[in-house]
């Protein structure tokens, strides 16, 4: 299990950019595998994908958070948050295979739980309906709004704020970010 204090989310810079098509390759891994191309086409076209998704992202979120996920100063992940007066939008959350399964994925989303209920706000997102992640989801109170081919939109509405003062690693992310503007 993973504690707060040896998480950290951080900016992405251009340096970053080499870890995070190593990234994206591992969570299309078993993807590429199954499709049975040569590891030369199956490196092209994770790099090509790559470029596309990190562009959409940049490009259709100007406004967005796109962390890094440290583990004791290590990246480990992205956590892509869009925060607007109305809404959190979760964009994308992923993990290096070995910090998998571990706990941290959960650590992050209970941060953006509570801050989301802190703050009476929903939380959005799209999940593939074939990923384990979906039923997840499902289980946190994520209920479906909307599909298109694979993809679900959900949303999951805020609860009863929790009583703890705002203090986890999402909320010192956040101030960070705002400080800086």
């Amino acid at each position: 299990m993973f504690k707060d204090s040896t998480i950290e989310l951080v900016s992405i810079t251009r340096g970053d950019l080499p870890f995070l098509q190593q990234l994206y390759a591992g969570t299309r891994a078993d993807e590429v595998a199954a499709a049975g191309l040569l590891p030369a086409v199956a490196g092209a076209f994770l790099e090509q994908q790559f470029q596309r998704q990190h562009q959409h992202y940049q490009t259709r979120f100007p406004q967005a958070h796109f962390w890094l996920v440290h583990c004791q100063e290590n990246p480990v992940g992205r956590f892509y948050l869009r925060h607007t007066p109305e809404h959190f939008h979760l964009i994308d959350i992923s993990l290096l295979p070995a910090y998998r399964g571990r706990g941290l994925g959960r650590l992050l989303l209970t941060e953006l739980l509570a801050t989301a209920d802190r703050q009476g706000l929903p939380i959005r997102l799209h999940a593939n309906r074939d990923d384990t992640v979906f039923h997840w989801y499902q289980r946190l109170g994520f209920g479906i709004t909307g599909s298109q081919g694979h993809y679900h939109a959900m949303c999951r509405l805020p609860s009863s704020p929790p009583a703890s003062p705002p203090a986890g690693l999402l909320y010192r992310a956040l101030a960070r970010q705002e400080s800086r503007t």
